[in-house]
């Protein structure tokens, strides 16, 4: 995780960086990081505008593309002051990738207009009168006259952070804030903690806007929270609390014999309402369940199983009576024989796997999904055929790749937002790398 994972940070208003503590935060990361200069700031060229917090989401866009296309995985932004505004302001917009995982909020301003308002009083009149103001500023080791025109002002006070409303659960909110800051009052906080899901807020006690005082104090805050927070573990937790055991119904079942066994359905789509709970399901291969597993799967009620294995996985690991315990298997290869299992089709997929880095991963996975049209149809049509819904398990060999890519595009398809559908997914992380007693810290709440 730690190899390609990156979190970019971003510098406030007139700064540029390597301004106050961010060397010092740098240097504290256990992850790597970017830190850049906005347009007009720092060593970057370009014009800076007061009103242009456009332009400053523009250039974080570009950065985080920049690095996604050499295969780093952006998982955190960290900004302060105004740069804090822009990264919540990517991470509510359309721009934000589903990687994102946290955000970093280190005094950031909420109540734009009634900030400039007050602060700006006694200069009002000679902006509306001259259609400008000169404002000045410490700006590079001494004060220099910054002009603001009105038009320019007017787009500042027309920001709405409101919208961080639109950050999803998935993606955690770290807010830091001193108590003494007189630049952006601490109250501003407040309003983030009560629009954003997935928040933590800290005050810290008697810092002033730039914890110009105890920049370690903040370091080592941030430090703590991005370890807890990137952690497989306590990230997955944070996760399934929310959402793993959606309307009292538990996610993960143990089916003796059977590995990555979990109910897909009950997360919630856009236009409101859920997936229906206890109808999808999905696992690994059946080749190993016991008597007591089949009983579970019989409890549930299993009607159809959709083998997505190829025919030469079955003759080799062969097949369950699905009848057994009540349901009907309906073999659905995602791939065809000699598509997947010739010496040449293995030896380039599993190349793209442990050789290709991410665009390898892209490259393997987009193989499943352009051979999967037919499972999909078959798995549709059926479930659509019958007169009552009834619960149905999906299942491949090792329940990762070729049900990952199933079950999410049926999320996806059913309305369940992208970052879920992402997370879901990831879940398999779980059963594949971490330890039983890591699981049981997870599961212990359902």
């Amino acid at each position: 995780m730690k190899k390609k994972s990156l979190i970019i940070i971003c510098h406030g208003l007139f700064g540029h960086k390597n301004y106050l503590f961010q060397p010092l935060l740098v240097s504290h990361l256990f992850y790597s990081s970017f830190r850049f200069d906005f347009r007009g700031n720092g060593e970057s060229d370009g014009t800076m505008t007061y009103g242009g917090i456009d332009n400053e989401i523009e250039d974080l866009a570009l950065v985080i593309n920049y690095f996604t296309n050499l295969g780093w995985i952006i998982v955190g932004i960290i900004g302060h002051s105004r740069g804090a505004n822009v990264a919540l302001l990517y991470a509510s917009s359309q721009l934000r990738l589903p990687s994102l995982r946290f955000v970093v909020n280190i005094s950031g301003r909420y109540q734009m207009k009634e900030s400039f308002q007050k602060r700006q009083a006694k200069r009002l009149p000679d902006l509306y009168e001259k259609g400008y103001i000169d404002w000045e500023i410490k700006r590079k080791g001494g004060k220099q006259i910054y002009r603001i025109f009105r038009d320019d002002a007017e787009k500042y006070m027309s920001i709405d952070m409101s919208v961080v409303r639109r950050i999803p659960g998935t993606v955690s909110v770290l807010t830091c804030h001193g108590s003494a800051d007189k630049t952006v009052p601490f109250e501003d906080s407040t309003n983030y903690s009560e629009l954003i899901i997935s928040h933590t807020l800290r005050i810290i006690r008697d810092a002033d806007h730039n914890f110009s005082q105890e920049p370690q104090v903040l370091v080592n805050i941030i430090t703590h929270w991005v370890e807890e927070e990137l952690g497989v573990v306590p990230s997955m937790t944070r996760f399934m609390k929310r959402y793993g055991a959606y309307i009292n119904v538990s996610r993960f079942l143990a089916v003796e014999g059977v590995r990555n066994f979990r109910d897909f359905g009950g997360y919630p789509v856009q236009d409101g309402g859920i997936v229906r709970e206890r109808i999808l399901f999905r696992s690994g291969d059946l080749n190993n369940i016991t008597e007591e597993g089949e009983t579970t799967l019989q409890r549930l009620r299993i009607a159809d199983v959709f083998d997505l294995r190829s025919p030469p996985e079955v003759q080799k690991k062969g097949i369950i009576d699905a009848s057994r315990f009540g349901a009907v298997r309906h073999h659905i290869p995602v791939f065809r024989d000699e598509d997947y299992y010739t010496p040449e089709g293995l030896s380039k997929r599993w190349k793209l796997y442990t050789t290709g880095g991410i665009k390898g991963f892209v490259e393997a996975y987009w193989m499943i999904i352009s051979q999967c049209h037919n499972t999909l149809k078959q798995i549709i049509t059926t479930i659509l055929e019958r007169p009552v819904s009834k619960p149905v398990l999906i299942h491949c060999t090792a329940g990762k790749d070729r049900t990952g890519i199933i079950c999410a595009v049926l999320l996806s398809a059913l309305g369940v937002p992208d970052d879920i559908v992402v997370r879901d997914y990831a879940v398999t992380e779980l059963f594949m790398n971490v330890t039983e007693e890591q699981k049981k810290r997870i599961f212990s709440s359902y």
